[in-house]
């Protein structure tokens, strides 16, 4: 069965970076999550892992509201990585500006946008899109 081997969670609130963690952790179509506290610590790691061959995310969840690098700065370095594979990114946020839901469309990684909280139906949603069928 496919699973989604590594998911990274770029978010500021430590609360809702453990309920995602926990419901990762319990979805048998994911394997791992790795969490980041800003964009800067993401594209940072995501730099070392590419100079090293390391282990890439299979998909990305982004907040939008983060302090040192917020998710809009992550994006702009994101697109510029020189990338393998396809990453999709799936912006999760409290924010239901339509400004934000227009911009986030510019940015061909991001698959998705999500109105926090994540939910179980919203990982497996990102599930199906990353392969592209239902997921079971």
């Amino acid at each position: 069965m496919k699973k989604i081997d590594l998911a990274y969670i770029i978010d500021d609130d430590d609360i809702l970076v453990m309920l995602v963690k926990m419901l990762i952790k319990q979805n048998p179509l994911y394997e791992s999550s790795q969490a980041f506290f800003n964009g800067e610590d993401a594209i940072t790691y995501l730099h070392t892992m590419l100079a090293d061959g390391g282990q890439l995310p299979d998909v990305i969840l982004l907040d939008l509201n983060m302090p040192i690098m917020d998710g809009w700065q992550f994006l702009d370095a994101f697109v510029q990585l020189k990338l393998e594979k396809q990453i999709p990114v799936f912006i999760a946020t409290s924010s239901i500006d339509p400004k934000d839901i227009e911009k986030s469309k510019e940015y061909p990684p991001v698959k998705g946008y999500i109105k926090k909280p994540v939910k179980k139906e919203n990982l497996d949603m990102i599930f199906s899109e990353v392969f592209g069928k239902a997921a079971e």
